[in-house]
């Protein structure tokens, strides 16, 4: 299952120990966006650690990405190609090339995590991310440009991607994420100073986004675990990190 870290504005980006061990985990590619003049930048297409550290780091050298909303995502390949532009993330469209663009810009990004079945091996060329976005964001933008705000649209997307997590990063850099993330209390605490946050929290008395890693579905006693420590850990305006 792929990773996916997310990072607010104002927050330093992680670690290069971190993105390191999150490419080990998945190694089939990276890519990540940001906002930027009143857009989404999407770069994609690292098929080595070293070449997506160059680049992010150049990234922020120009950017300076402290002060955007940042996506990065590292990739399992499970349907579609295995190649640069098969990776995640990708720009809200319902066209092969533009979801296919190793650089672009757009009003939306989307990073997913998971298998969403009913998409899942349907295409030679495209992932079943990209087919979902095609076929069913695309449309229900087409009827609410903040769909990805809509309470009843959140209600049928976490319905039709079985499980899995997606992330929605706007051009404001404001970011929604869709089911929540399970890891345990140890996987946690290796990529997050939890009590520098909460003591940063609580001077600033001001929301601290922590940084979050997809790593994927453990067992119900480690989620119990994580729920506990989660009561400790707000980072989403009132939502958790774990649900049940």
């Amino acid at each position: 299952m792929c990773v996916i870290l997310v990072k607010e504005r104002g927050i330093e980006l992680p670690t290069k120990d971190i993105l390191e061990s999150c490419w080990k985990r998945n190694p089939d590619g990276a890519g990540f966006m940001f906002n930027d003049c009143d857009k989404v930048v999407i770069m994609k297409g690292f098929m080595t650690f070293e070449e997506f550290y160059l680049r992010l780091q150049t990234a922020n050298e120009f950017y300076h990405l402290k002060e955007k909303g940042l996506v990065i995502h590292f990739r399992i390949a499970t349907s579609g190609l295995k190649d640069k532009e098969n990776c995640h993330p990708y720009p809200l469209s319902n066209d092969n090339l533009d979801l296919r663009k190793s650089f672009i810009t757009t009003e939306l990004g989307i990073a997913h995590n998971g298998i969403i079945r009913s998409y899942n091996g349907k295409d030679k060329i495209l992932n079943d991310t990209q087919l979902f976005i095609k076929n069913d964001l695309f449309e229900l933008n087409s009827l609410d440009k903040k769909f990805y705000k809509n309470v009843i649209f959140q209600s049928m997307i976490e319905r039709l991607i079985d499980g899995s997590r997606l992330v929605f990063l706007n051009k404001k850099g404001d970011d929604n994420m869709y089911t929540a993330v399970n890891i345990s209390p140890k996987e946690l605490l290796e990529l997050m100073d939890i009590k520098k946050a909460l003591k940063a929290q609580k001077k600033t008395n001001k929301k601290i986004f922590m940084y979050l890693a997809f790593i994927g579905i453990l067992s119900l006693e480690n989620r119990k675990k994580l729920k506990i420590l989660n009561n400790k850990i707000k980072t989403l305006e009132g939502e958790k990190i774990c649900n049940d």
